[in-house]
């Protein structure tokens, strides 16, 4: 690495210990490969678990109301009063937002004599410049704590004084939920401070161009299809290769000899679809009536958990008597089963792009955002459908003819599915070096 390459500090790194999201792990790694591909080099990061987990650091101490909104909440809930349960919640993430700028200061002063804080301050003043990986943050869901803290985080380098890049980012509205004003001025305070707004995808910066018109922004490809080159030889290796070899650490036997005996498979993944309790059995459901159809049409069907939140797919996947891949496997192992496969299900983003970097067709189903419609923006899809996911009752039929047309792709579709991976890799390092 040249000596001139200009450092700096990412925001948001996955080393699993955070979560062992397959899609958190694998963007936060793409993006220091992107650092150090376009003259850059990582002198600090910041965790994820600081995001996904809080602290009193970035949180802020409990001011003396809280206490009594405990209270009003645990009445509220024990009342099964719906409607009051979201008032109290709007309100509750109305004052969090609101207090992003306050936070960010009380983050600063804190380090003097607390080494959490002390810690990011001192990651931060390692490098002139901080890249942010948005990620799946900027949902504007007053549900969303890793929203707050992102926006949070990035105030704290501003006031630094470090040039900030919001980058590899989404920005979405809840499917649900109207977003709180006090959420849109606190994201709008923290971009307008930013150096450079880049998006993952062109419907976050539609978005942003009609939230947010009067701040610059611009969109380019995910950064996890930098990892084009690993895939490729992944997609190519031999299935002796394969098994019982670091290729396949993780896999139980089982899958071991489905990936390693060319057993043709269809790979089932979850989503962040929104569920509620009452969504289990109809999920349940739907994932058995579309294990049938993969299994009547001579397919074995094999789940990955992709993020902890699909643990409800392990044993759904055991009472249907179908393999599983859990959350922890190693990233390698997660390319190694993703090529073997003859089609990728799910509402995941990052892994979808993972699949078509081994060249795997995908067939999308919802996510908790517009995930998997701007996915199929991104890659050209020629049939862009998004089938509702296996909480909200799908056409099984219509989804499984679309899993067996998929499974049933030829070899040449697969290397164009490969291609277009290459070409958008080609393009976001083409925008990142322009923009240097």
């Amino acid at each position: 690495m040249s000596d001139s390459a200009t450092p700096i500090t990412l925001v948001r790194f996955h080393d699993g210990t955070a979560t062992s999201n397959w899609g958190g792990r694998a963007t936060s790694l793409a993006l220091g490969r992107l650092a150090e591909t376009t003259g850059h080099r990582l002198a600090a990061v910041v965790n994820g678990r600081v995001i996904v987990h809080g602290s009193p650091a970035l949180d802020g101490a409990r001011d003396v109301g809280w206490f009594a909104r405990g209270a009003r909440r645990r009445a509220v809930r024990l009342a099964g009063d719906d409607a009051a349960w979201r008032t109290l919640d709007r309100r509750e993430s109305a004052r969090r937002f609101a207090a992003v700028r306050r936070r960010a200061a009380g983050l600063i002063e804190r380090a003097a004599h607390d080494p959490e804080a002390r810690s990011v301050v001192d990651a931060y003043l390692s490098a002139p410049e901080v890249w942010v990986n948005g990620e799946g943050d900027l949902i504007l869901s007053p549900r969303r704590r890793t929203l707050e803290r992102t926006l949070v985080l990035m105030q704290v380098a501003q006031r630094l004084g470090l040039a900030v890049h919001l980058l590899n980012s989404i920005l979405s509205l809840d499917p649900v939920e109207e977003p709180e004003p006090a959420m849109v001025d606190a994201l709008a305070q923290t971009l307008e401070g930013c150096a450079s707004v880049t998006y993952r995808d062109p419907a976050s910066l539609e978005l942003h161009q009609a939230l947010l018109p009067g701040i610059p922004a611009r969109w380019s490809p995910d950064a996890l299809f930098l990892w084009h080159d690993e895939a490729a030889v992944t997609a190519a290796a031999e299935p002796s290769v394969r098994r019982f070899g670091p290729a396949t650490e993780g896999l139980s036997p089982i899958v071991q000899a489905v990936v390693g005996d060319q057993q043709p498979y269809v790979l089932v993944a979850g989503s962040s679809a929104p569920r509620r309790p009452d969504d289990a059995a109809a999920a349940r459901n739907s994932f058995e009536r579309l294990v049938g159809e993969i299994t009547r049409a001579g397919l074995l069907t094999v789940v990955a958990g992709t993020c902890p939140s699909d643990a409800w797919l392990e044993s759904a996947a055991a009472s249907c008597g179908v393999p599983w891949v859990p959350p922890t496997v190693p990233l390698g192992t997660a390319l190694t089963v993703l090529a073997g496969a003859s089609a990728f299900v799910s509402g995941r983003y990052h892994p979808s792009i993972l699949a078509t970097l081994v060249g795997t067709p995908i067939v999308l189903m919802a996510s908790n955002s517009h995930k998997s419609e701007s996915l199929h923006t991104v890659l050209g899809s020629a049939r862009a459908v998004t089938h509702p996911f296996l909480n909200d009752r799908p056409d099984i039929a219509a989804l499984a003819d679309d899993v067996l047309a998929a499974a049933a792709t030829p070899a040449e579709d697969r290397a164009a599915i490969r291609a277009r991976a290459v070409a958008l890799a080609s393009t976001l390092v083409s925008d990142v070096r322009t923009a240097a």
